[in-house]
């Protein structure tokens, strides 16, 4: 059984692991009124539908200020599991021998004797588990089963198969042998939000909140055919493939269009939730939006960066280390109101912060995120400043940072 060390940055640590308890020190925050580069007239293109006005939440030319409460001294507690994901809603799930169950920030242990649990929902407070004979339950965070049916039938892989929630929502499929499978959307208390349509398969994603994914076809083959929003209203059809929507805008892939000889994905534009083409297919790579950035590369001379709703580069990375592309994505992150490209820690108004000497730096929560070093990980601050010394093993597949705790072995 491994031992993990779970670091919590505001109250303690966990997970097969150890609670650690950082308070301490403040950090000064970091003041800039210098906007990003913008990009060239070329790179955007106004959307034909008057109504549509995208909530742009993100003013990338505001001045950045930022102060943390950086830990310090740190307090621990062991706790014993073979492996834990990261946390999402408060809690973490982890395995103990064979079983899954969930483990909240003191090392508490709630479930198990599950054989398979998603992560929690922070908007619903419910996740979706598999019991030990085979059937699912959607339980609350004391670990008490809320739904365990659906139509009268006990949810199993041959009847109604529920999977994640996101958002306070969650697709469901119609499995019964000897019919097609279809998918449902239902909220936290089991009301449908979406019904079945054996000529509209699948919910393909529920994505970023604003709008609900939908195709024909198969899972192996992802093109939705349909965007909905969450009453779903179907907003627009569409024979591309689409991802990546917040605040309204999103990304398309159009597989007619010429593409990088070595590149065999198609290229990617922006599209609003009406279905107007916001741009050309500019992007070798698009990753989808997340707190008003998204990660691209340009097809035209493969620069990497993140751009804003509007499809303005918020920042360039002149350094190389931005690799883009399967499997992995982006080697970059965009959370907490800081932008890490390779080592380096800009402002979401493209303003560099600091430059590390890390090998790499993962996505930052309460000010805090992981770093590695020579094979090594510890954990540094918003201005690149050691908190915890790069020591630590982990395994990467599992590594994360988030809801300020970490994982660690």
């Amino acid at each position: 059984m491994t031992k993990q060390y779970i670091c919590s940055f505001s109250c303690a640590l966990l997970a097969g692991a150890l609670l650690l308890s950082l308070t301490g020190c403040t950090v000064p925050g970091m003041d800039s009124s210098s906007a990003g580069t913008s990009a060239s007239a070329t790179d955007t293109q106004t959307a034909t539908d008057s109504t549509f006005t995208p909530d742009l939440t993100v003013d990338v030319a505001a001045p950045y200020t930022a102060t943390w409460t950086v830990p310090f001294n740190v307090d621990y507690t062991m706790v014993a599991t073979n492996r834990a994901w990261a946390f999402s809603g408060g809690f973490a799930a982890v395995t103990v021998g064979d079983n899954y169950g969930f483990m909240d920030p003191h090392g508490n242990v709630i479930g198990g004797g599950w054989k398979f649990a998603y992560n929690f929902d922070s908007v619903s407070g419910l996740a979706c588990v598999q019991k030990s004979d085979g059937t699912y339950a959607l339980v609350n965070k004391s670990g008490t089963e809320v739904i365990s049916s659906f139509n009268g039938e006990v949810l199993s892989d041959t009847t109604y198969r529920p999977y994640y929630f996101f958002n306070g929502l969650t697709v469901i499929s119609d499995v019964h042998p000897g019919t097609a499978t279809c998918d449902a959307v239902i909220d936290a208390t089991g009301n449908v939000v979406i019904p079945f349509d054996r000529t509209n398969l699948y919910i393909y994603s529920l994505n970023g909140g604003d709008v609900i994914l939908r195709q024909t076809g198969n899972y192996s083959n992802p093109t939705p055919n349909a965007v909905l929003d969450l009453s779903g209203h179907v907003l627009f059809t569409t024979s591309f493939s689409v991802s990546g929507f917040e605040n309204g805008v999103g990304f398309y892939a159009d597989p007619s269009a010429v593409s990088n000889a070595d590149n065999p994905y198609p290229p990617m534009g922006r599209i609003d939730i009406y279905g107007n083409k916001l741009t050309a297919p500019i992007y070798t790579f698009a990753y989808g939006f997340h707190n008003g950035l998204a990660a691209v590369q340009l097809a035209s001379d493969g620069t990497t960066g993140y751009i804003n709703h509007s499809g303005t580069f918020v920042v360039k990375d002149t350094t190389g280390a931005m690799s883009m592309g399967p499997p992995n994505g982006p080697s970059s992150s965009f959370s907490d109101n800081i932008i890490v490209i390779g080592s380096s820690l800009y402002a979401p108004n493209g303003q560099l912060i600091a430059t590390t000497d890390m090998d790499w730096v993962g996505a930052f929560s309460d000010g805090l995120a992981a770093c590695e070093k020579d094979g090594k990980y510890g954990v540094i601050d918003a201005q690149g400043n050691v908190v915890i010394a790069p020591t630590f093993q982990v395994d990467y597949d599992l590594f994360a940072y988030s809801e300020g705790l970490i994982i660690l072995e």
